[in-house]
This record gives C-alpha cells, sequence and structure tokens, in this order.
C-alpha cells in the first residue's frame, strides 16, 4: 500500500472527524482531546540483543486523536494515533504505523443492571517473544471484543 495514500487517507479521516465534533448539534457531551509532536532518540542498542549491539538515532513523528462522548446510558471513546519512526543509520527500514481503538463502547440495556459492552483496537504487538523485540518482531493484530457485564 502506498504510504503517502495512507497518510492523506487518514489525515482527511482526522479532519472529518474534527468537523463532524465540532459542527454537530447535539454534541454538548462530547471531549475531544489530540496531540502532534515530534522526538528524537539515541540509543546504542537500536536491536536490543545481547550480542551485535548497534547505534543508530531514531526520530518519531505523531499525531493522535481521542473523542469521547458520555450520555445517561450510553458511552463511548475512540482513538487514533499515526506514527513516523525515522532511522538515521538505517538500521531498519522507516515504518509508518495507524493504531486505532474504540477503548469502550457502553449501553446500558437495563438500567444499573445490565450493560453491553464492546472495544475494538489495531495495536502492534511482538509476533514472537523468544526473540527481541524491534521493528522487525512487530506485527499489528485487530482485537474485537463484546459482551454483557
Amino acid at each position: 500500500m502506498d504510504i503517502q495514500f495512507c497518510r492523506e487517507r487518514v489525515l482527511s479521516g482526522l479532519i472529518s472527524c474534527f468537523l463532524l465534533m465540532v459542527f454537530a448539534s447535539q454534541s454538548h457531551a462530547t471531549e475531544a482531546t489530540g496531540a502532534i509532536g515530534s522526538r528524537i532518540e539515541h540509543t546504542d542498542n537500536v536491536r536490543r540483543t545481547n550480542t551485535n549491539a548497534e547505534t543508530d538515532v531514531i526520530q518519531t513523528t505523531y499525531a493522535e486523536l481521542g473523542v469521547e462522548e458520555v450520555r445517561k446510558r450510553f458511552k463511548a471513546d475512540a482513538t487514533l494515533k499515526l506514527q513516523n519512526e525515522h532511522y538515521y543509520e538505517g538500521t531498519y527500514e522507516d515504518e509508518t504505523s495507524l493504531t486505532s481503538g474504540f477503548g469502550l463502547f457502553t449501553v446500558d440495556l437495563v438500567e444499573d443492571f445490565l450493560e453491553w459492552q464492546a472495544t475494538f483496537s489495531r495495536t502492534d504487538v511482538v509476533s514472537d517473544t523468544s526473540q527481541d523485540e524491534n521493528p522487525d518482531t512487530r506485527e499489528f493484530r485487530n482485537i474485537f471484543r463484546t459482551g454483557p457485564t
């Protein structure tokens, strides 16, 4: 997938969500948060191994957006994070990742007695725990959970 296309699609989605929140007529209980940042880190063991230690400088640039809505019988929150890692010494290829989640979606079916909850998240995890954690051993997983409480 073309990274430029992915960035444009995510950016247009973020702008659309923001505009919907701003101009929605019944969004009185909606709270939005956001952050944009960049950090540079020097590491003397970028591969995180006991042997073959390499140094590198990693620049991480990110944008985050969060939305939470709370009503009497309904709660929902969503997060979206776009992150780019650039390795100056070329230890790993540059990596752009998108993580998201509907952290909690709750509907009161019977007030103070029965609720239905659902969560969805897309996160990066270590694909093989017997290996060291680095960009080559990470993969993205979609996780959906739902049920009554």
